[in-house]
C-alpha cells in the first residue's frame, strides 16, 4: 500500500532517510541545519511501500525571478522543489517510479506555481512544462597526482595554470572548519552575490558558521587581505564546491578566480577524490580546467490552465539556452600509457 506523508521539520524525518538520499545535501544533518539557519517554510515529502520508506523529496517557498536568463525581470512566490540552497545536488531520491508517483503527489498537493530544479531527467506529466538549466560541471579525476593532470594538458591550458601559480607565489593558503568563517569572509561571499543574476537566495553569515564539521573552509590571504576562499565537503568519493567568495579589487592582479579552483583540484588529487562537482557557474573556466558538463533540468507547473498556457508560450524566456563549446583540454595519449587521456566531452 502506498503512502505520503509530509513533515515540516527534518526532526520528524524517517530513520531510513538518509539510506535513501544520494548526496550529503539531501540528509538530515544538511537539512537540519539549512532548517535552522535558512528557514524558507521547507516541507519534507516522504513516499512509503508499505512501511518501507521509498521515495523523498524537498520543498520550500522563496521568491524567484522567473526570467532568470533571459535577463529580464519578473519575481514571483514559487514553491521551488530544490535543495533549499544553491547548489546542483537533485531534490529528490529513490527508484525512478517511486519518484515519479511522488513528484504526481507534489504536483496535486502543491498549490500556486511549482518549480522544479536540478533534475537529471524530464519529469513527464500533462501541463508541465520541461526546461533546461544550468548544468554543473564534473571534474573526473584519472590522474595520479597534479603533476600528472598537468602533463596532459594542451600546452595553452597547461600555460595558464602556470601563470596563475606565479601569481599566487606568496599567498598563503589556510584549511580551517567553517566555525572560522569571518565578517571579512562574508564580505567577499555579499560580493560575488552582488554580481550574481542566477542567485535564489542570499545566506545569513551564521549559516556559514554552524555548517557541519565535515564542511572544510578554505582561505587564501596575501599579508592581512583575504583574495578569495571557498568552501567544500567531500561525500561518497565526490567532492563538491559549495560556496565561495572573492576580492575583486584584487582578483585580476592575483588571478584569485583561477587558483581558488587549482586549490579545490590540488585537494581532491591529495585526498585521491574520484571526482570533483565544481557547480553550476562560470561554465567555460571549470570547463578548461578539464571538467565536463552535467545536464541539469526543470519545470514549471500551475494548476490553473491559463497560467500553464501563459508559461508553455514564454517558455523561451524562462530555459537556460546558452550553448558553451567544449574545450579540447588534453592531449591525446596511448593505450599503453599508464595515465591515461581522460577527453572532456559533454555527458
Amino acid at each position: 500500500m502506498i503512502t505520503f506523508q509530509i513533515k515540516s521539520s527534518p526532526e520528524g524525518l524517517s530513520g531510513q532517510w538518509d539510506q535513501i538520499s544520494s548526496s550529503c545535501f539531501q540528509q538530515t544533518a544538511f537539512l537540519k541545519h539549512a532548517h535552522k539557519y535558512n528557514y524558507c517554510s521547507q516541507r519534507y515529502y516522504e513516499m512509503y511501500d508499505s512501511n518501507k520508506l521509498v521515495a523523498i523529496a524537498i520543498v520550500y517557498t522563496l521568491p524567484v525571478n522567473l526570467f532568470t536568463f533571459s535577463g529580464l525581470s519578473l519575481t514571483l512566490t514559487m514553491n521551488v522543489l530544490g535543495i533549499p540552497v544553491s547548489v546542483a545536488a537533485e531534490p529528490v531520491a529513490g527508484d525512478p517510479i517511486f519518484v515519479s508517483r511522488l513528484l504526481e503527489y507534489i504536483r496535486k498537493s502543491e498549490r500556486g506555481l511549482l518549480l522544479g530544479l536540478n533534475l537529471i531527467r524530464d519529469y513527464r506529466a500533462k501541463g508541465i512544462v520541461n526546461l533546461r538549466t544550468l548544468p554543473s560541471i564534473i571534474f573526473h579525476n584519472k590522474f595520479n597526482n597534479f603533476q600528472s593532470y598537468v602533463g596532459k594538458l594542451r600546452y595553452p591550458y597547461r600555460r595558464k595554470i602556470r601563470l596563475s601559480q606565479r601569481r599566487f607565489h606568496k599567498v598563503e593558503s589556510k584549511e580551517t572548519s567553517c566555525s572560522k568563517f569571518g565578517r571579512e569572509h562574508y564580505k567577499l561571499y555579499e560580493s560575488v552575490m552582488s554580481r550574481t543574476k542566477t542567485k535564489l537566495e542570499k545566506l545569513r553569515i551564521e549559516f556559514f558558521q554552524h555548517l557541519p564539521k565535515q564542511y572544510i573552509l578554505t582561505t587564501h590571504y596575501y599579508g592581512h587581505n583575504i583574495l578569495c576562499w571557498n568552501i567544500c565537503v567531500t561525500d561518497k568519493q565526490i567532492l563538491y564546491f559549495f560556496l565561495g567568495g572573492m576580492n575583486y579589487e584584487l582578483r585580476d592582479a592575483f588571478r584569485s578566480y583561477h587558483n581558488n579552483l587549482l586549490s579545490i583540484l590540488y585537494c581532491a588529487f591529495l585526498n585521491k577524490t574520484q571526482t570533483i562537482d565544481f557547480g553550476q557557474t562560470a561554465e567555460l573556466v571549470k570547463l578548461r580546467l578539464g571538467g565536463s558538463l552535467s545536464e541539469r533540468r526543470m519545470f514549471i507547473y500551475h494548476h490553473n490552465r491559463l497560467i500553464r498556457w501563459a508559461l508553455k508560450i514564454t517558455k523561451g524566456l524562462i530555459d537556460y539556452a546558452t550553448v558553451t563549446d567544449i574545450p579540447n583540454v588534453f592531449t591525446k595519449m596511448k593505450n599503453s600509457d599508464e595515465d591515461y587521456f581522460y577527453s572532456s566531452k559533454a555527458m
